[in-house]
Formats: structure tokens, C-alpha cells, sequence
């Protein structure tokens, strides 16, 4: 599983929030609960990125579970999607969101994010689209530069 972390991606720094700390994993190492192991691993889980990012006294968490592709992260959307959460907008075409609380949860082409915010504020949204805007996928020649395809 080695060749997976060097080939994936790592999550982008975004709207001034820099990278504290970050712990890429297979996901037998991520410690995922058997319920969720065994989904996520049907929808074709290759990896699990958790970071610590701050920006001054502030600090947020963002896991990004990657998938062999698209399908895998939706489907894997939908399975950790909570009943109460609603819609949110990350301003990319076909991609799936939605939040509740401090919480976010969203699809960027193989990846799926889950954003644990410190508190929200007036600029959560424009941040939140500042990221999935930075994070490659597949076919983005970005990630072709980056893994040397």
C-alpha cells in the first residue's frame, strides 16, 4: 500500500489555512468502524487523508477519503450523509455537499470530504469552495503534474 501514498494526492492548503498536521492512511490503518469499513470498502476506498489545518488561533479538521473514482466517493456520500444535514453549495457542477452544523460534508471527483469546522462564519462558504476548487481529480491535468503521469 505504500505506492498508494506517495501517488495520492495530499488536500490542498485553501483561503489562508495552512496544514498543521497530516496523517495519510490505508484503511485498515484509518480504524473506521466495521459498519463503515465494509461499505466504504464496496465503494472502493484506496486511502484516508486526515489533517489538522489553522489559520491564526483557528483550527479545522478535514478527513478526505479517496475512492478508485467518482462513483465510489458519491455512493460512499450518500452511506455517510446524516438525515439532518442540508444542501450546501461548493460551486462545482455535479459534485454533492451538504452540511449541518459545524460540520460539512462533500464529493470532489474521487474524494469525499468531511469538514469539521471550528464555528462557522460569513466566510465558511466562500472557503469551502476555495477548497474543492484546489483539489484535483482525475483528468485535471493538475494532478498529472503532480504525480508525474
Amino acid at each position: 500500500m505504500a505506492a498508494v501514498a506517495a501517488v495520492a494526492p495530499t488536500l490542498p492548503e485553501f483561503a489562508g489555512w495552512r496544514k498543521a498536521q497530516t496523517q495519510t492512511l490505508t484503511p485498515v490503518q484509518a480504524g473506521l468502524a466495521e459498519n463503515q469499513a465494509a461499505a466504504l470498502g464496496e465503494y472502493g476506498l484506496v486511502s484516508v487523508e486526515r489533517d489538522v489545518f489553522q489559520r491564526g488561533d483557528r483550527q479545522i479538521h478535514i478527513e478526505g477519503l479517496r475512492f478508485h473514482d467518482s462513483r465510489g466517493a458519491f455512493g460512499a456520500f450518500t452511506f455517510l450523509r446524516p438525515a439532518n444535514f442540508h444542501p450546501f453549495d461548493i460551486g462545482q457542477k455535479d459534485e454533492q455537499a451538504a452540511s449541518g452544523g459545524t460540520s460539512i460534508l462533500f464529493t470532489r471527483g474521487e474524494w469525499l470530504i468531511r469538514v469539521e469546522m471550528d464555528e462557522l462564519t460569513a466566510m465558511t462558504a466562500a472557503e469551502m469552495r476555495d477548497l474543492a476548487a484546489r483539489i484535483p481529480v482525475r483528468g485535471d491535468p493538475a494532478l498529472s503534474l503532480q504525480i508525474g503521469r
